[in-house]
């Protein structure tokens, strides 16, 4: 490494403090390894920042939802206001299959029809709305997520709906996770 890239390397590291190039190899490992417990650091506790700051959004971002439904279809300005916040949310996109899961969760005692998921998707994730086929959409991720058994269906009324499975294997994996952060508890099972 020549002095060039030495001393880019130290500009690259805020915070340490340049030390005379010409030094021996030890001192140069030295200058590194301080560089990189101090970047590691400071990497470390802002990823724990992160993690509350997220944890803060995603409790508002809910907090928001949930008045969203609330508020006056014709109080223009607030119904804006909102589908800009979602839009700047970074936890606002989610993939398809993650907002299918999250409307029969959600709705955990009730039994939706895959046009109540999509309204459900439609308000949870604008962005997907936008898809003009997003009911197609939903009809082929219900019956996968079936065959996958992370649903259960039934007829009802010439309707087919769809709840959390009632039986079956132990919450794993997305399943466990989703239930958890919906009830509070990851061993609950929840009524079909």
């Amino acid at each position: 490494m020549d002095d060039t890239e030495k001393s880019e390397v130290l500009k690259a590291v805020e915070g340490l403090t340049p030390v005379d190039p010409q030094g021996g190899d030890e001192v140069k490992t030295t200058i590194y390894n301080k560089a990189f417990d101090d970047a590691a650091g400071e990497l470390e506790q802002s990823l724990v920042d992160r993690e509350g700051l997220d944890l803060r959004i995603r409790k508002l971002r809910d907090a928001i939802l949930a008045l969203a439904n609330m508020l006056d279809a014709h109080d223009s300005a607030r119904q804006k206001r909102l589908k800009q916040l979602i839009r700047r949310l970074p936890t606002g996109s989610q993939n398809l299959t993650d907002a299918v899961l999250d409307a029969v969760y959600y709705a955990s005692s009730r039994k939706l029809t895959a046009p109540g998921v999509r309204d459900h998707v439609a308000k949870r994730s604008p962005e997907l709305a936008e898809n003009p086929q997003l009911l197609a959409a939903i009809h082929s991720t219900l019956k996968r997520l079936e065959r996958q058994g992370e649903l259960a269906s039934k007829t009802v009324d010439g309707e087919t709906v769809y709840s959390v499975p009632r039986e079956g294997p132990a919450p794993t994996g997305r399943r466990r996770l989703r239930l958890k952060l919906i009830h509070g508890n990851s061993q609950r099972v929840l009524p079909i």
